[in-house]
């Protein structure tokens, strides 16, 4: 078994209803498998993106920290902008951050920013983002090229441990 990592849209309605009934958000995620009693059922005609288990590899590269241990690279000092989440223990709580000491492009946190809605659904409760927020996320994203993205890939199978979940 695998953790993996799925990404859904869904409307603002159904995020009010998850912020004031934290237990549907269980029930949703359930009506996707079965369609026939739940409110929630046509929100499952659109497929979520699916990173499946390569949501370790998306984060260090477009984030720069391993999710495991908060640390991408063996020097950990090679990335100022993420000392604060040595003394936190959790993952770094940022959107975006611009031209970053590693190469000077955004450090984007498009997998585990957010904040979490709803129990605990085996690897954590369900996470959310609201519109502004995947703004600002889709904008930085937009100012990392294919070219900057094998450059940053390159640069990593160098600097971290080969081992990413």
């Amino acid at each position: 078994m695998s953790i993996i990592c799925e990404l859904k849209r869904i409307p603002p309605e159904i995020l009010d209803e998850f912020k004031n009934n934290p237990s549907q958000v269980e029930y949703f995620f359930n009506s996707r498998w079965n369609r026939s009693v739940s409110p929630f059922a046509s929100e499952w005609d659109v497929s979520p993106l699916d990173l499946h288990k390569y949501w370790d590899h998306m984060t260090v590269l477009l984030a720069g920290y391993e999710t495991r241990s908060g640390w991408s690279f063996k020097d950990k000092r090679l990335l100022n902008e993420l000392i604060f989440a040595e003394y936190r223990k959790s993952w770094p709580e940022f959107l975006v951050i611009d031209n970053s000491q590693w190469d000077g492009l955004p450090l984007v946190n498009a997998i585990f920013s957010g904040r979490d809605v709803g129990p605990d659904l085996s690897y954590g409760p369900a996470r959310y983002l609201l519109p502004e927020e995947v703004e600002i996320i889709a904008s930085a994203l937009d100012d990392i090229s294919v070219e900057s993205f094998s450059e940053r890939y390159e640069m990593l199978s160098y600097e971290v441990d080969a081992e990413i979940y």
